[in-house]
C-alpha cells in the first residue's frame, strides 16, 4: 500500500485560467474530465480543478512512479463515480506502470475551500 497527499493553491490555478485557459485545461485535463464545468463560476471552476490537480499529484505519489521519468498529467484520470465521489482511472503509462508493481487500485479523497485544495490517495 502507498500513499500520497497533495495541496494546491486555488488562486495560482485561477490564474493559469485566467491566463492559458484552454489550453492549461487541455495539457493536464483529458476530454472527459472537461465537460460539465462551463456554467461555473471563475472562483469554482477554479476549485475544481485545483481539486482534480491536487487528485492527479497525489496519485502520482502515490503509485511511486519515477520522478525521473515523464508521465503526462492525462495518463492519471479523475471521474466522478455515480455516488459523486472521485475516482481515478489509468491510462497508458500509468496503467503499465501499476500493473508492473502489482497496484490494481487507486482510492481517492478530495476536499478544497476558497484558498486551498487537497487531495488524498491510497494505492494497493
Amino acid at each position: 500500500m502507498n500513499t500520497g497527499v497533495d495541496l494546491v493553491d486555488v488562486g495560482e490555478v485561477a490564474d493559469a485560467l485566467e491566463h492559458s485557459g484552454e489550453r492549461y485545461l487541455r495539457r493536464i485535463h483529458r476530454a472527459e474530465e472537461l465537460t460539465g464545468h462551463d456554467g461555473h463560476s471563475p472562483a469554482r471552476r477554479a476549485q475544481h480543478f485545483a481539486g482534480r490537480f491536487a487528485a492527479k499529484e497525489a496519485v502520482f505519489k502515490a503509485l511511486h512512479y519515477p520522478s525521473d521519468r515523464a508521465l503526462p498529467w492525462t495518463d492519471i484520470q479523475i471521474i466522478s463515480t455515480p455516488g459523486g465521489w472521485p475516482g481515478v482511472v489509468l491510462h497508458d503509462r500509468a496503467r503499465g506502470w501499476a500493473t508492473s508493481q502489482g497496484i490494481s487500485q487507486v482510492e481517492l479523497s478530495i476536499t478544497h475551500d476558497r484558498t486551498m485544495a487537497m487531495a488524498f490517495a491510497v494505492a494497493v
